[in-house]
Parts: structure tokens; C-alpha cells; sequence
């Protein structure tokens, strides 16, 4: 039988993949409308991990990668370590003036320093959700990491590169609902004498306050 009796909420390391990717997709179209660059007009998606089609690149895809627990507070929170990556591919085709591989390459390092900087942007340091929910205690980029380019689609050369994305959350349980109690009483005998006290006291109802009556002999 099921003990708990409450909807369990999204825990906050759950909200923070989909935050990231509304970002990128609004900050990443803006950028492409300022600077008119081919590859900041990228295909942003959610959690994709399979390899895009020919007439898809660019493309950023936004992953969860796992989490850290870091410490726990005498409260009972956890602080969590979160890592989300973002892929990104681009594909080119050589020119008279430059080869695929080069041309790939440099773009997709173009695409990785935009969504590094949008991220790390201080206007950005709670990852846009609001300051007083304290959902965001951190985000830093750990890691940037490139793969040779590779010739395999109709003479297309498909650059790979990910920015790895650190972000720490306070993640906490719901605690245990309290069961008020309606009375107490509690006999306190001095040493191993008969002789003691009672103290006892009942609820009014009114506020959870309670109603003392100063200890009697036993």
C-alpha cells in the first residue's frame, strides 16, 4: 500500500535541460538576426542524440548528462552537481577559397563560443528563472570537446563539437506532514523516589496553539 499520499513536483535538475534549450533558441535566432552568421542560424532541439538528417544542420541539441551529489545541509537539502551537454554539428562543402574540413571546423568553434558566452551571460546566471526561487546556485562550462571532421554525406564535412555545461541545484524531499497532537502529558519522578511531576497541556484549535498547565505532584 502506498505510504505517500502527496504528487511528487519535478525535481529542480529536471527543469534545467528544457530551460537551457528556450534560452538557446531565442538568444541563438537574435544573434543570427545581429551578426547575419549561416551557422547562429542553428536547429535547436531537446534532447536529441541521434545524428542529423543533410538539411538540418546546424544543429544544437540540448542533453542531460547525469549529476553529482556534492553535500547534503543539515536540513536535508542536497546539493547537486548537474551536467548537460550541447552538441553541435555543422556540415560545409569546400569552396575556392577554403576546404570543407577547415571551413566546418571553424564554424562549429563559432557556434560553441556563442552558446558558451549566451550561458554565461551574468543577465543569464540564474538560467532565466526567477531570482527568489533559488532553483540555480551556479553555472559554469567545464569542458569543450571537438571530433575530426568526417567526409560521409553527398561530399558534406560534418564537424561534431560539445560544450559541456556545469549547473548546481539545491534539491530537497518533501518532508513528512506533521500529525498535530491533540494532548500531551509527561511524568517526570525524581531519582527512584514516588515523588515527580506532571506537566500537560491540550490544543485550543485555534493556530496550533497549545495550552500549558504548570507541573503537579505526583
Amino acid at each position: 500500500m502506498s505510504k505517500i499520499t502527496t504528487a511528487i513536483t519535478p525535481q529542480r535538475f529536471e527543469l534545467i535541460a528544457p530551460q537551457i534549450y528556450s534560452i538557446l533558441k531565442d538568444e541563438l535566432a537574435n544573434q543570427f538576426t545581429l551578426t547575419n552568421e549561416a551557422v547562429l542560424d542553428a536547429t535547436v532541439l531537446l534532447e536529441r542524440s541521434t545524428p542529423p538528417n543533410q538539411d538540418e544542420y546546424p544543429l544544437v541539441s540540448v542533453r542531460y548528462n547525469g549529476s553529482s551529489s556534492l553535500s547534503k545541509s543539515q536540513d536535508g537539502d542536497q546539493l547537486l552537481n548537474n551536467v548537460y551537454a550541447i552538441d553541435c554539428y555543422v556540415a560545409a562543402s569546400s569552396s575556392s577559397t577554403s576546404t570543407a574540413d577547415s571551413t566546418a571546423s571553424l564554424a562549429v568553434a563559432r557556434l560553441i563560443g556563442v552558446i558558451r558566452e549566451i550561458l554565461l551571460n551574468p543577465l543569464y546566471a540564474q538560467l532565466d528563472f526567477p531570482g527568489s526561487e533559488g532553483i540555480v546556485r551556479s553555472v559554469t562550462a567545464s569542458a569543450i570537446n571537438m571530433t575530426e571532421p568526417s567526409n560521409n554525406q553527398d561530399a558534406l564535412t560534418v564537424t561534431y563539437g560539445q560544450l559541456v555545461v556545469n549547473v548546481e541545484t539545491n534539491e530537497s524531499s518533501e518532508q513528512i506532514s506533521p500529525v498535530l497532537i491533540q494532548k500531551f502529558v509527561t511524568a517526570v519522578k525524581l531519582n527512584e523516589s514516588e515523588d515527580g511531576f506532571i506537566w500537560n497541556g491540550e490544543t485550543l484549535g485555534e493556530n496550533n496553539a497549545f495550552n500549558y498547565y504548570f507541573p503537579a505532584n505526583l
